[in-house]
């Protein structure tokens, strides 16, 4: 029998007018895999620790079942505490102890005599507002007086402050409005900073361990009076990120 047609034409001429495969491949567009992109990772931020509330169990210190890890930089103690580190700043802290001690002392800040007493240059209007408020300068232990039409001389600062550090007492002459309250402020704030170990001073574990437990002592642990962080916090899973570990 013959093979079906189809319009006249038999299958085999029909066939023969099928395209090849290879012209498919010349004319199809290979394919191409995209990778991934790879997720943008967020940096790790060290927290401070802001909050100065207690919590209702507390009253308890902050740091209790700590390891002291050491001093970094002469700068800063690492403490252990369960599952976070703590990075300290020694400046800060101390500022926070000291300047709470004054602030919870009723009686006058002890003076000490300076060898050579400092002179600033001010306005005459600026004598008259000091030489009004002598007397409370006194308690906070600054003598200070006028020296002239426009000068002041101080001649004691509080005790704990180092002589080299009396010359930052110029800011004095920068107090325009005055008041008791400011004022105490003002000075109580400048002793602090002034009196506090600075960045680079070496730290043993004994003195460190004392600080802690002062700082821990105090009203407000987490900010030194400037209200700059105390301390910085990162947690067991913020390190393992950093290293990729999860």
């Amino acid at each position: 029998p013959q093979p079906p047609t189809s319009g006249g034409r038999s299958v085999d001429e029909l066939l023969k007018r099928t395209p090849k495969a290879e012209g498919f491949a010349q004319t199809a567009v290979p394919y191409r895999r995209e990778e991934p992109k790879p997720k943008e990772e967020q940096p790790i931020e060290l927290k401070p620790i802001v909050s100065d509330e207690k919590t209702e169990e507390a009253k308890q210190p902050f740091f209790q079942n700590y390891k002291i890890i050491g001093q970094v930089f002469r700068t800063y103690w690492i403490v252990e505490q369960g599952d976070c580190l703590y990075l300290i700043d020694q400046h800060a802290a101390h500022e926070r102890i000291l300047y709470d001690k004054l602030v919870a002392s009723h009686n006058d800040i002890p003076a000490q005599q300076m060898l050579i007493p400092l002179y600033i240059d001010v306005t005459a209007q600026d004598v008259n507002l000091i030489e009004e408020h002598r007397e409370e300068f006194l308690r906070l232990g600054v003598d200070i007086e006028a020296a002239g039409e426009s000068m002041l001389r101080v001649s004691s600062l509080p005790s704990d402050i180092k002589a080299d550090d009396a010359e930052d007492f110029q800011m004095l002459s920068e107090l325009r409005t005055i008041n008791p309250s400011d004022l105490r402020q003002n000075i109580l704030h400048m002793t602090a900073c002034k009196a506090a170990i600075k960045a680079g001073e070496v730290l043993n574990m004994r003195q460190m361990r004392q600080l802690i437990i002062d700082l821990c002592n105090t009203e407000h642990p987490f900010t030194c009076p400037h209200g700059r962080p105390c301390m910085v916090e990162i947690n067991s899973a913020e390190l393992y990120k950093m290293f990729k570990r999860t």
